[in-house]
């Protein structure tokens, strides 16, 4: 009984492992499956090659008319079809990444969407019912509530050549140490750059903050239509230092490069 819940076990983490990589694990797959497709070819062909060189001479030899592109065709096909298999294989596991990734991106669609949405009106109607400087204290707490949930010590500080004051992003978690007058000058390269581009991701305003790429940042951006901002609020974190907490305002969403 205890040797077969621990392979029950086994077999469920192992499953959880394989859906949390399977995108890692079809790439893997259709790309190895692509090299022995090319290698088997390749063995292949140096085989029929030689094959037919020696039934042609045969032939000849005897006196016999040239084959048929039938009778060259039946003899190489055999050779061909570990080649076919892999291919098959190679193209079914790109497929099917493909089409996962395109429904991962569709659900991460609606989800922000969704959550946008949400946000947009809480703010109007938070502003409606109290003013702008009541909903502004409402976000000061919240933001302070998020430092507390996610506390300087014990967390990593990116170090930027920008300056030496403490910042916490909300999107990505992070903090990091640059200027408030950095931070300004990034969303102004932002808002000149995608003027001209029409839409930008989220890992290039963090090259424009000097922060390293985020796991998501090249499937998120913005568009032009977005008009991004960043909301500021002064806090402190737990070792008492001062930390101002930006906010993305809107957040960033899939299908950003997509302008139709």
């Amino acid at each position: 009984m205890g040797a077969l819940t621990v392979a029950k076990d086994g077999v469920s983490r192992l499953i959880m492992w394989g859906n949390t990589h399977s995108s890692a694990l079809l790439t893997a797959t259709g790309e190895a499956n692509l090299f022995l497709a090319v290698y088997s070819a390749v063995i292949a062909t140096r085989e029929t090659t030689r094959m037919l060189d020696d039934e042609e001479y045969e032939r000849e030899e005897l006196g016999y008319p040239e084959m048929t592109a039938w009778e060259k065709f039946k003899m190489v096909a055999p050779y061909y079809i570990p080649t076919i298999v892999f291919s098959l294989v190679s193209g079914g596991a790109f497929l099917l990444n493909t089409v996962q990734e395109e429904r991962r991106i569709a659900t991460l669609a609606g989800l922000y969407t969704v959550t946008e949405k949400n946000f947009e009106e809480y703010q109007e109607q938070t502003k409606a019912l109290l003013g702008e400087k009541k909903e502004q204290k409402i976000r000061d707490e919240i933001d302070r509530k998020t430092l507390e949930r996610n506390p300087l010590s014990g967390s990593s500080v990116v170090m930027t050549a920008g300056g030496n004051y403490l910042i916490y992003d909300k999107w990505s978690g992070r903090y990091f140490r640059s200027s408030i007058d950095n931070v300004r000058r990034a969303l102004l390269d932002f808002r000149e750059e995608i003027l001209g581009d029409m839409y930008i991701s989220l890992n290039e305003l963090y090259q424009k903050l000097y922060l390293p790429p985020n796991d998501d940042g090249w499937e998120l951006g913005w568009t032009i239509e977005d008009h991004l901002e960043f909301s500021y609020s002064c806090q402190l974190a737990d070792n008492g230092e001062p930390a101002l907490v930006i906010t993305m305002v809107p957040p960033p969403h899939p299908d950003y490069n997509k302008l139709y």
